[in-house]
């Protein structure tokens, strides 16, 4: 293809990893998804935006979604990694001050660890490029 399109960002990824009993076929598509821009359409790099508008509406604003806990794989047992965000494993309350962040830093492990999900696409084999490259957080001022 001469496009010259080497780089898409995608947008609204809390709603693949929603906790829903949809969410491992939601994994396998995106990951086909990723697979077939790079190596059908000279796609090099894949974004995914992070950002805190992981929301539901309600009546006078927003309210951040409560996401399943992240569970970090053992071999980060022991790590500052782990050391410093293992409260992620936890279900954090929604009027905890920590909640808004921990909800951003899920969603950024579970797109940061897409590759080593247990979650094989048809593709997964043939296409070990699967991954996000690049993870952007997104700052909105809905202020008007």
């Amino acid at each position: 293809m001469e496009n010259h399109i080497t780089y898409i960002a995608l947008y609204d990824m809390a709603n693949i990893f929603d906790g829903s009993s949809q969410q491992a076929n939601k994994i396998i598509a995106l990951k086909n998804f990723i697979c077939k821009a790079k190596s059908n359409y000279c796609i090099k790099y894949v974004g995914a935006s992070v950002k805190l508008d992981t929301y539901l509406p309600i009546k006078n604003g927003f309210a951040l979604r409560q996401t399943p806990p992240f569970i970090f794989d053992t071999t980060f047992h022991g790590t500052e990694l782990y050391d410093s965000l293992r409260y992620l494993e936890d279900t954090i309350p929604s009027d905890d001050a920590r909640f808004a962040v921990a909800e951003m830093l899920k969603l950024s492990l579970r797109i940061a660890f897409l590759n080593n999900s247990s979650i094989s696409s048809v593709a997964w084999t043939q296409c070990p490029q699967e991954n996000v490259d690049i993870l952007l957080t997104e700052c909105i001022n809905r202020s008007n």
